[in-house]
């Protein structure tokens, strides 16, 4: 991971950065279900800025919505799990598509704003 991104690099920086999220499973997991079913879960996140990732209007819980998740999704995907994705988009494919609940913890602990580096004002 990037740990300071430069200017003159970024794009290939967030590009990156982009792939190592999609191929964490706690991001983006993708497997093989039962009866040749695909089953896709994928960070709130995603949901939450769908049409960010999705395009204007994108439904989250509509088929034609997730289709375009996993469509911004695949080419950041890599090994099996970019080959399961474009499986899930093939005509007449059958894939289980799960929202997973974003976990706050991981942005670290609460900790008190110090009004002598940051004072909202409303």
């Amino acid at each position: 991971p990037t740990a300071v991104y430069r200017g003159l690099s970024i794009e290939p920086e967030l590009d990156e950065a982009t792939v190592a999220y999609v191929d964490d499973d706690r991001n983006v997991l993708v497997e093989r279900a039962a009866n040749n079913n695909i089953r896709i879960v994928m960070s709130e996140l995603f949901q939450m800025y769908i049409g960010d990732f999705a395009g204007d209007g994108a439904d989250s819980n509509s088929v034609d919505g997730q289709k375009r998740m996993i469509g911004w999704v695949l080419p950041w995907a890599r090994g099996q799990k970019r080959d399961l994705l474009s499986r899930a988009l093939e005509d007449g494919a059958r894939f289980k598509f799960v929202w997973d609940p974003y976990n706050w913890e991981t942005n670290g602990p609460e900790i008190p704003l110090d009004s002598r580096v940051y004072s909202p004002s409303l």
